[in-house]
């Protein structure tokens, strides 16, 4: 009778074990993989490249840095110098630059110091003939010291004046104010001098308002005289060459 109720309980409890053992396998059977996963919000869109694209040269095609300076040198040059000019003119007032295919004009100047008289009885001019002049105007004004003291702002500035007595006096307006021998509210005339230069013709000279015996610095253009950069550039080397 022991022996059949022990037999009946190790039956039982060996039961009791597999399906514990089939619980867990469906337990475990049913839970989510072990993995990570991840949501992109919003999903990437995968873009195609835009043709065409780069093309990596082999290293033969490319141009070595010599090439490259040159290539940067003409550039630079084309820039600078105007390549649709026929001819360009050669101005002493401004830079110019030129390409080894230009030509350029150059002026053929005569320089003059004389009077606008002699300038106008030249008759190797012509009417049409352009003239720079460059002169030093004089003017004269009646003044006080005590007036200038008032109107002008630099005192330290050298002026010239001619007192009542006829004398030349060319000094700072400070140290005039300072003269015991000049009185302040005596008439004085004040003589101004500025640079002027004028350009026009020969025929223009007579209306030019300037005074016949003003001594002048003219400057005569006889022309152009035109020269190809090639051919300098040429002649240089042979004569480098010799």
């Amino acid at each position: 009778m022991d022996r059949a109720r022990t037999g009946s309980t190790i039956i039982a409890a060996i039961l009791a074990v597999i399906v514990l053992l089939l619980f867990g396998y469906l337990l475990w059977s049913d839970a989510p993989p072990n993995r990570s996963e991840l949501t992109v919000d919003p999903p990437i869109e995968v873009i195609e490249p835009d043709l065409p694209l780069e093309i990596i040269r082999s290293a033969d095609e490319v141009p070595d840095s010599e090439t490259i300076r040159e290539q940067e040198a003409e550039a630079f040059v084309d820039n600078l110098a105007n390549s649709d000019a026929d001819t360009i003119i050669i101005n002493e007032y401004d830079d110019m630059f030129v390409r080894p295919d230009s030509i350029i004009a150059l002026p053929e100047l005569e320089q003059r110091v004389t009077t606008l008289k002699s300038l106008m009885d030249d008759t190797s001019l012509s009417d049409d003939t352009p003239v720079t002049i460059r002169y030093t105007e004089e003017t004269r004004e009646k003044t006080t010291l005590q007036e200038l003291e008032t109107q002008e702002e630099d005192h330290i500035a050298p002026i010239t004046i001619v007192t009542e007595q006829g004398e030349t006096i060319t000094a700072p307006l400070v140290e005039l104010l300072k003269r015991e021998d000049i009185d302040q509210q005596a008439p004085v005339t004040q003589i101004r001098k500025q640079k002027q230069v004028k350009q026009l013709k020969a025929g223009e000279l007579a209306e030019s308002g300037i005074p016949e015996n003003q001594e002048i610095s003219v400057t005569i253009s006889r022309g152009v005289q035109k020269l190809d950069i090639a051919e300098l550039i040429d002649s240089d080397s042979e004569e480098m060459q010799d």
